[in-house]
């Protein structure tokens, strides 16, 4: 019910009058994330990580608030504004993971240092030691992960928390080093054979 929620927010910003505005937002995601056409390995990951980024955390031109919030605003059924408001209060970022349990993953916010314990029947693939991009929300009594996922290679790891440091001591945006931390992690994809992954992690640049 939560992601079918999820769904309609994105199709009711999407088209129609917000057609342009979605294009434009597209366009911005990809050059700040990086790149990627519709043959890569990693298209369906990057778009469904742009859906959420687009619903959930960019402005509206007009309203000034995300899709998420607006929608919210407008749903009189309760709940549908409680999954919205839900959806709306989300927590994306950079997480290692600590431990797993059975349906569990005990994992540490590495740009907060809050600790969360994720329900995660899907069991999506996630190991101890796993650094992610990924984005939690409260929904039911549970901690849950929504759909979008970026994992990060275990040999950039000492690199990349250097360069979350680095980072957080210049006070950049988290959007901004999250989506910096993706496009590093597409380049790996691409020139990861000829230079070193933990280079690439340490000459990230923020847009």
């Amino acid at each position: 019910m939560l992601f079918d929620t999820f769904d309609r927010i994105v199709a009711a910003f999407a088209e129609g009058a917000f057609r342009a505005e979605v294009e434009g937002a597209r366009r911005l995601f990809f050059e700040r994330s990086g790149k990627v056409s519709d043959e890569e390995l990693r298209f369906e990951e990057r778009i469904t990580a742009f859906l959420e980024w687009y619903a959930l955390e960019r402005p509206l031109a007009r309203q000034g608030l995300p899709p998420v919030v607006a929608y919210a605003r407008a749903q009189a059924d309760e709940e549908e504004h409680a999954r919205a408001r839900a959806l709306a209060t989300s927590h994306w970022s950079l997480f290692r993971v600590r431990e797993l349990r059975p349906e569990l993953v005990r994992l540490e916010d590495l740009w907060g240092g809050a600790r969360f314990a994720a329900f995660d029947r899907r069991r999506t693939g996630i190991e101890v030691g796993d650094v992610l991009e990924a984005r939690l929300v409260f929904h039911e009594g549970h901690v849950m992960f929504t759909r979008a996922f970026c994992w990060h290679p275990r040999e950039a790891h000492a690199a990349l928390l250097a360069r979350l440091a680095v980072a957080r001591a210049r006070g950049e945006a988290k959007e901004a080093a999250l989506l910096g931390f993706a496009r590093a992690r597409l380049r790996c994809e691409r020139y990861g054979k000829n230079v070193p992954i933990a280079r690439i992690y340490e000459t990230m640049e923020v847009l």
